[in-house]
């Protein structure tokens, strides 16, 4: 889907899946917003572009818009960035801590009950490039430690965007905490949410 000269947007009203191995491409003008779910379900790709002949575009989720992906091998292409896509806090943690500057992508909803209890901030790494939640949440973070620096990341300098954090409880002491991040240098934070408790 591309706009013309008519169009200078693509919004996603209606939510739709797919199994095939065929790519969706939206190529925007200005914004490609996704207001519905939008589920890759087998192993196709997805490409997006925003600004393309404008500006001022971006690619905005709305309160129920989010874009899955079942297989964690797919493609995902945005403004020319490809993602690594993670499914939970592990992967993510790890890839980070072996490519701080790369792109990331949360390809689910993650329930981080099953994780326990973490004794320091998940991602310790400090992320130099960018986390995209792609309109998903990570629900029931669990943090209890002495240390500094506890939220889902511990530090970032570069972009955390789309992403709740709901119903999370961050335990410690009170040297920079928080719930999706605690210590930050020039980082961008964009469309994100957090709910739960700082004790």
């Amino acid at each position: 889907v591309t706009t013309g000269s008519g169009a200078t947007n693509i919004v996603v009203k209606n939510g739709f899946s797919w199994t095939a191995t065929s790519r969706l491409t939206l190529d925007a003008m200005q914004l490609v917003e996704i207001d519905q779910p939008v589920s890759v379900a087998g192993t196709g790709a997805v490409t997006i572009t925003t600004n393309d002949g404008g500006s001022s575009g971006d690619l905005l989720f709305g309160d129920k818009g989010n874009l899955t992906f079942w297989d964690l091998s797919s493609s995902l292409i945005v403004n020319g960035n490809s993602y690594t896509l993670v499914g939970n806090i592990a992967t993510l943690a790890a890839d980070i801590a072996a490519a701080p500057g790369g792109f990331y992508a949360l390809a689910n909803d993650y329930d981080a009950s099953g994780d326990g209890t973490y004794s320091s901030a998940p991602v310790n790494t400090e992320l130099d490039g960018t986390f995209e939640g792609l309109g998903h949440a990570i629900d029931r973070l669990v943090i209890n430690a002495s240390g500094a620096n506890l939220g889902l990341f511990s530090i970032s300098r570069g972009v955390l965007r789309d992403v709740g954090i709901t119903n999370a409880s961050i335990s410690g002491d009170r040297d920079n905490v928080g719930v999706l991040l605690a210590g930050a240098y020039n980082v961008t934070i964009v469309n994100c949410f957090t709910s739960g408790e700082i004790l």
